[in-house]
């Protein structure tokens, strides 16, 4: 019953939005995206509240020690769920981030899908040839480096369902660092594996704890062997966290 009220309570808060977004869309179009902007991290924060309120599921954020976020950077990070997305807007308040998503993300999930189309997220078909896919995340990069928006990739390319952390690819990462030439932040999820299918959504969201820790800035990578070893340091900081938290090993210092 609870899960029930919450997933009413949502689709209604995202109706709301979707039908303040068409409306700002009729009157002017160009502003369509600067209002998202403006309330993006507010929607994902009800989010969140929502789900804490109503099934006690809660999202804890940490960082390293002396880590402090550049003003544009490339977030790359593990993927478990479709959840990790407001997730992560959640946990970077301060920078309009901008992420490589399937196509269906941008048709059938109401206001999400609105969003990802106004703010021009790169849309990928896996279906379509790879030069076609690089062509769209080098268009991502060219936008975000020329409004200082934060890219995300997910370097698995696609959601661990297990919870397992899969090798990471460098293909997009290059791509967006050739036209875009920001440092690199790596962030590390855990917790939305056990929500990674609607279903899952609906039955194991109560009393669900979702993780993020922000690790290290990297400088800015400039060649494709510096770009293979900033993948494969995050990574392998990647695989430590999500083992030191599922040893319960207790974290210090909060956002």
């Amino acid at each position: 019953m609870k899960v029930f009220m919450l997933v009413l309570t949502i689709v209604g808060y995202f109706a709301l939005h979707y039908l303040r977004l068409c409306f700002v869309m009729l009157v002017n179009i160009r502003s369509a995206g600067r209002y998202v902007g403006r309330q993006i991290h507010q929607i994902a924060r009800m989010i969140f509240a929502l789900t804490k309120f109503f099934v006690d599921c809660r999202v804890q954020i940490k960082t390293n020690r002396g880590t402090h976020l550049p003003r544009q950077f490339l977030l790359v990070a593990n993927h478990q769920s479709l959840l990790d997305i407001p997730v992560l807007i959640y946990s970077f308040p301060g920078h309009a981030l901008r992420f490589v998503g399937k196509k269906e993300l941008f048709r059938y999930i109401l206001l999400v899908s609105a969003v990802f189309r106004v703010q021009r997220h790169a849309k990928i078909d896996r279906r379509r040839d790879f030069a076609n896919t690089m062509k769209e995340i080098e268009r991502l990069g060219r936008m975000c480096e020329r409004n200082g928006f934060c890219p995300v990739v997910f370097p698995e390319g696609t959601r661990s369902r297990t919870g397992e952390l899969g090798p990471f690819h460098s293909g997009a990462v290059r791509t967006i660092l050739k036209v875009a030439p920001v440092p690199v932040v790596s962030v590390a999820v855990d917790g939305g594996y056990r929500a990674s299918r609607l279903r899952q959504i609906l039955t194991n969201l109560e009393h669900l704890r979702y993780r993020v820790k922000i690790l290290t800035v990297y400088p800015a990578p400039k060649t494709k062997s510096e770009v293979d070893h900033v993948l494969a340091e995050s990574r392998f900081e990647i695989l430590q966290q999500i083992e030191r938290w599922r040893a319960g090993i207790t974290e210090e210092v909060s956002v």
